[in-house]
């Protein structure tokens, strides 16, 4: 005996829910769209500004003493410009006198000339709230196509986009830190230079501006994907439908680099949606 897998049909309640979510997913990606454009806009100068950032950095990084432990990590040549064939320290441990602890003036000096930190960490996290909201409403508002044959995988690639919104500090500082250093002042603890802070802090801010802009990006298709498909709608048997995805943070203990929703930097860094990048 042969036995046919019969087609469920929608039921009248069950079109019109599908009829609504095609306008509200319109209308989020309307919204989205207004944000990119606004977003694009207030960043856009950034890219240039992140070139001159580097340039300083990087001229910087030639006058340093490159002896980063205690106070001697932030002495830099005098006029910070490039030592001429001339070491900080001589073999006998005696400091070279050319070289100068940076002052409070020299780091407003240098902090004129980079992108206003502060303008732009608001940036990002204004835009960063202004969509979370709108996924939340998008992951309640599309909960009914995980019984759609096809979209399931949709709603569970929404479940994604609403995690990760910071650049990990901790990647930054795997790029810009000093690891380790072997100096006569063995006493002295391994400090960060003032110029390899910024770079850290300032590489984790353009990561996650270009971050951002592609998590809209990604957010829009996703909603068009969505409707694209509706019209083609079949209704799965609720037991075929996906389970959810469960977003586990990483916890105090938890000595590794994670991805989760707290932005931490104190410690383990994570990548998180609720805070902004600390100075």
């Amino acid at each position: 005996m042969h036995f046919e897998n019969k087609k469920l049909e929608f039921s009248e309640e069950q079109k019109k829910a599908l009829k609504e979510l095609k306008i509200k997913n319109e209308e989020g990606v309307s919204e989205l769209n207004k944000i990119l454009k606004e977003y694009e806009k207030q960043v856009k100068s950034l890219d240039a500004e992140s070139k001159i950032f580097w340039e300083i950095m990087k001229s910087l990084e030639k006058s340093h003493s490159h002896y980063p432990l205690g106070h001697f990590a932030n002495y830099y040549y005098n006029d910070f410009k490039e030592p001429i064939a001339e070491s900080f320290l001589t073999e006998f441990g005696e400091k070279n006198p050319n070289f100068c602890q940076i002052t409070d003036e020299d780091k407003k000096t240098i902090e004129r000339k980079l992108p206003n930190y502060d303008k732009y960490n608001k940036i990002i996290s204004d835009a960063i709230e202004n969509v979370k909201n709108l996924i939340a409403n998008s992951l309640e508002g599309n909960i009914f196509i995980r019984r759609i044959g096809g979209l399931p995988e949709k709603y569970l690639e929404l479940q994604e986009i609403k995690k990760n919104w910071w650049y990990p500090k901790d990647l930054s500082k795997s790029e810009y830190g000093i690891k380790s250093f072997l100096g006569y002042d063995a006493h002295l603890p391994l400090a960060i230079p003032y110029h390899r802070q910024k770079m850290i802090n300032y590489d984790s801010l353009f990561n996650t501006a270009t971050f951002m802009e592609n998590k809209i990006k990604d957010f829009i298709s996703i909603l068009k994907s969505i409707n694209s498909y509706l019209p083609f709608a079949e209704l799965m048997p609720s037991e075929k439908m996906l389970g959810t995805v469960i977003n586990v943070e990483a916890n105090a203990n938890n000595k590794s680099t994670s991805i989760g929703d707290s932005n931490q930097f104190e410690g383990d860094a994570i990548i998180g949606e609720s805070e902004k990048i600390g100075k």
